[in-house]
């Protein structure tokens, strides 16, 4: 029985509830986010399906043809942002105007509740007509048919009234049962009975033909003159006329409806039409019911958006067109992803427009990189463990390309690479590797890798003492000339190499050294050097790096006239002043034990590996190799920039080269003015640049204030961790400013629909689990619980605010649950320091990130990696490692065999996963070369290419096996 009073367990009308809360929910929620978008494969075009009809048939055309349309696919779902700002209603409404509370809290009332209450009335006019019809029977002699038709008719049409009045207490509470009871039971029972009672001339009561009727006219006659003083009486002495309209109006409406309704019976209406006008008003309160409804739902809509619509119609600072360009720009990039961590839902609080919702997935594709993104956070705060190391980890999972890990003064390189030395592609140098510093740089990137470390390319330089701008400034001219002039000698000496002589200078840095020390006056040594390259330059064609010949490098020219005619007229402590500022930036390393070899080494290792998909690092921390350490980093972070500047062809990727990541931490430590002028050219070249320091005063120290601004900007995403005040500050500009809301003030209200709502929900009577559970839900049907809205008081009441229960529920007001809202939205900055000193902590960032040309911005918290954890990634990444070689040397093997046109990135994509397929069902099938392998990945189905699509950790599980299998035989065999 207790059951049976729910109207959800004989109505559906839990399903009605879900519909209502979905519509409401619907236009409170993000209609600026699509939710699919059109797929295209990995060349950027589109794919399309048959179009199939409602039974899942493919239609046709007219000609028989199967119609095609655009294959719609969800949006990435890092971009499936569902959670409502609470902000504008679709089509740019107030939402104030469109959602009430009671409508995302518990939905309207039951489309079941009318039908009761008419249900009331059918059932009490059912027990009226039975009585009367019994009694009647029983008074013409007929006892026991009487008896029976009244008694089984008054019992079925109470008992069934009483069981529809419990169903209805659960959906309208104590005062709409009362209610209900009297309007759609008491009265129409009542008139019906009596006026039947007349018609029939009733021989048990003695009434007369119309005693019935006329004396229930007068009584209810005399009820309503009552209610009608009382309604004057209050509106005198107290004038509020709000509370007298509420409820003391409605009651002498409702008291003057039965006086006429009774007049109307007793005087005008035949005696068989009296019980139809009786049973008619107990039918017509169900309708007036829901008009009340409607009505109250009008006033309590228009009075949200007229004194709590703040907003604006706008869904913040979103933008429709942008969130779909998104969507879009994210579908078609088919690089990976790189997940960082989670969103707090910090700047969602606010309204904006961008940011994702709380615990949804926050980070980038490889792509999405080449805008370059800047990490800044103090020593301890997680920075290189949760950002440098995971985006390397990932950029390899991807197969995104090939990465340059330096750290200006710690080991990170060796952190991220030490455990894959002895794969394929990976290269980490350290002390006793065989390196050549300056092999395959050309004279002025030599210079340039020298003074920018230096500072000497720095702008800082310009705010410096003019002495200091002059004698830097020399120095780098200096050095110029003296590379040029080495470069020359020995292209010289490999031409005499060919004719059996031995080559007297090397390309290195130790020779740059000498040649500096025997250029710095006039002498004959020098004299003679600078006449072999005269006697020489027009025959010797002279590769410098750029493919020119000799007489086609006007800095050679100026470097052999630079000496004579400048240096050597310098005073000689000016110009020993400057040879003494190139040989400082030089003799740390000239002077380290450890790494002064690889400055007399003329051919090593090639770390420009990483150009065409390799992992190289650079392991030289600081305290063990100090500026000799940074100086040897440079100059192949400068040999890797300048393989990336050359890559002048559009099509760069035919001739093997791939996307390169540069991963530096303490960046600081090496970034001068070709950085700035890197960054700019990168992307178009295939290049991503993530960066990290501790803090901004890192770079303004080095560069100045502007200069560290200027370069900066050129990271379009940024991650800050826990850092310093000037960090935090450069972070707040590079957030947008907007229209957010802040909930605190009383100025421009806006109702707080996600704060009220989670107060709400933490309101005790709502706790099913309560020990006072049946009480709890027993002050839930008397009212407890609902939302009250502020309203503004009469102004002879004292004015301000008083809490008014729409619903005004009976005897529950001290138990209701305030409306929460908030007086500020204003344009002011996204992030405040309230929210650093509240959400920025060690595992978490602030963080603003490029994704698929559209910015996303939160607060976002890493995820805690356990030592379980961390091993399987770093196993995952092997496998990778070794994947993604054996993928190129199978791209390329299948390239060798593709007949017509050249194979498109979809095609070779999908030959590689078919190799993967058939090394499942046939391991031989790594021993088939040429056209017969060509031949059996053609053969291979399209689903079980989808499927192994899907699974990117089983394609280079397998690769990673077949590459281990042939290096086992190898070993063996040697």
């Amino acid at each position: 029985m207790k059951n049976f009073t729910k109207i959800s367990d004989w109505l559906p009308a839990q399903k009605w509830l879900e519909i209502a809360k979905r519509e409401a929910f619907e236009k409170a929620g993000r209609h600026d986010v699509p939710t699919h978008v059109e797929a295209t494969n990995r060349d950027g075009k589109p794919i399309y399906v048959p179009a199939l009809d409602e039974q899942g048939q493919p239609l046709r055309d007219a000609d028989g043809t199967i119609r095609m349309v655009r294959k719609k696919v969800p949006v990435a779902p890092d971009l499936r942002d569902t959670r409502s700002r609470w902000w504008g209603a679709p089509g740019g409404g107030r939402l104030a105007g469109e959602v009430a509370l009671e409508d995302l809290a518990q939905g309207s009332h039951s489309p079941a509740v009318p039908v009761l209450m008419g249900l009331v009335t059918v059932l009490s006019v059912l027990a009226a007509v039975s009585l009367v019809v019994g009694t009647s029977l029983a008074a013409g002699g007929h006892n026991t048919l009487g008896m029976l038709i009244g008694e089984v008719g008054m019992a079925v049409g109470l008992l069934g009234a009483l069981a529809c009045l419990a169903v209805l207490w659960h959906g309208v509470g104590k005062g709409g049962v009362l209610a209900t009871t009297f309007w759609a039971g008491v009265v129409p029972f009542l008139g019906v009975a009596l006026t039947m009672g007349t018609a029939v001339g009733s021989r048990i009561m003695g009434w007369g033909p119309a005693w019935g009727a006329q004396s229930l006219a007068i009584s209810i006659a005399v009820a309503a003159a009552c209610a009608v003083v009382f309604f004057l009486l209050v509106l005198l002495f107290t004038g509020k006329r709000d509370l007298t309209k509420s409820w003391a109006l409605s009651a002498v409406k409702g008291f003057s409806l039965l006086a006429v309704s009774a007049l109307i019976s007793g005087v005008l209406l035949h005696n068989f039409l009296q019980p139809l006008l009786w049973a008619f008003i107990g039918a017509w309160y169900p309708y007036t019911w829901a008009k009340v409804q409607r009505r109250k739902r009008a006033y309590t809509l228009g009075y949200l958006s007229a004194r709590f619509g703040g907003d604006d119609g706008r869904l913040g600072n979103s933008d429709e067109k942008e969130r779909v360009k998104q969507a879009q720009a994210v579908e078609a990039d088919k690089s990976g992803f790189i997940a960082y961590g989670t969103a707090i839902g910090v700047f969602t609080k606010y309204g904006d427009g961008y940011s994702p919702d709380k615990d949804l997935v926050v980070g980038q594709s490889p792509d999405d990189l080449m805008t370059h993104k800047h990490i800044i956070g103090k020593t301890g705060s997680g920075k290189s463990f949760n950002e440098m190391v995971q985006t390397a980890c990932e950029w390899i999972l991807n197969d995104a390309g090939g990465s340059l890990i330096l750290d200006g003064k710690g080991p990170l390189p060796a952190e991220i690479l030490a455990a894959y030395v002895g794969l394929p592609n990976v290269l980490l140098i350290v002390p006793g590797a065989k390196l050549a510093l300056i092999e395959g740089l050309a004279p002025e990137e030599v210079t340039t890798a020298i003074s920018d470390l230096a500072g000497a390319g720095t702008t800082k330089q310009e705010q410096s003492a003019d002495a200091e701008k002059f004698f830097n400034s020399s120095a780098k001219t200096l050095s110029l000339a003296v590379n040029f002039v080495l470069r020359a000698l020995v292209e010289i000496g490999k031409m005499s190499e060919t004719e059996g002589n031995a080559r007297e200078w090397e390309w290195t840095l130790e020779h740059i050294d000498i040649m500096k020390t025997l250029l710095k006056d006039n002498n004959d040594d020098a004299e003679a050097i600078l006449n072999v390259i005269e006697a020489n330059i027009s025959q010797l064609p002279l590769d410098l790096g750029h493919g020119d010949s000799l007489d086609r490098q006007p800095l050679l020219r100026s470097a052999l006239l630079y000496f004579p005619h400048k240096l050597w007229t310098m005073p000689s402590d000016t110009r020993g002043s400057v040879v003494s500022v190139l040989e400082t930036w030089i003799d740390p390393l000239m002077s380290s034990p450890e790494l002064r070899v690889w400055a007399c080494t003329e051919r090593g290792d090639d770390p420009t590996i990483c150009l065409r998909g390799g992992h190289v690092g650079m392991s030289l921390p600081e305290f063990q190799y100090g500026e000799a350490g940074k100086l040897c980093q440079n100059f192949i972070r400068h040999r890797v920039m300048s393989g990336v500047r050359r890559r002048q062809k559009k099509n760069w990727r035919d001739d093997g080269q791939r996307p390169i990541l540069f991963l530096i931490d303490e960046a600081q430590e090496m970034v001068g003015i070709e950085d700035r002028r890197f960054l700019a050219v990168a992307r178009s070249h295939g290049g991503a640049c993530v960066y990290a320091t501790q803090n901004v005063e890192a770079y303004t120290s080095r560069m100045g204030e502007e200069a560290a601004k200027s370069f900066l900007d050129n990271f379009l995403s940024k991650a800050v961790l826990i850092s310093s005040r000037g960090t935090y500050e450069m972070m707040m500009r590079s957030l947008p400013e907007g229209k957010y809301v802040t909930w605190e003030g009383k100025n421009n209200r806006v109702i707080g629909y996600e704060q009220t709502l989670a107060k709400l929900g933490n309101h005790v009577v709502f706790d099913d689990e309560h020990e006072l559970a049946p009480e709890m839900r027993r002050l839930r049907r008397g009212g407890a619980g609902k939302i009250l809205v502020p309203e503004r008081q009469s102004m002879w009441a004292g004015g301000g605010d008083s809490y008014h229960d729409m619903d005004s529920p009976a005897d529950a007001e001290k138990l209701a649950t305030f409306l929460v809202h908030s007086g500020k939205m204003e344009n002011r900055p996204l992030m405040t320091y309230n929210d650093v000193s509240t959400h920025l902590r060690k595992q978490t960032a602030v963080v603003e990130l490029m994704r698929g040309g559209v910015p996303r911005r939160d607060f976002i918290e890493y995820p805690h990696l356990t030592p379980e954890d961390i091993a399987k990634r770093t196993a995952r990444v092997k496998d990778a490692l070794v994947a993604n070689f054996m993928k190129n040397e199978i791209r390329e093997l299948i390239k060798g065999e593709w007949k017509g046109e050249p194979p498109s990135k979809t095609q070779l994509h999908n030959m590689m996963l078919a190799f993967v397929s058939l090394l499942n069902t046939n391991p031989a099938v790594d021993q088939l070369e040429g056209e017969d392998l060509f031949t059996a990945l053609a053969g291979v189905s399209p689903d079980r290419i989808a499927e192994l699509d899907a699974d990117r950790d089983q394609v280079n599980s397998a690769l990673a096996k077949v590459w281990f299998k042939k290096e086992q035989s190898t070993q063996l065999a040697a």
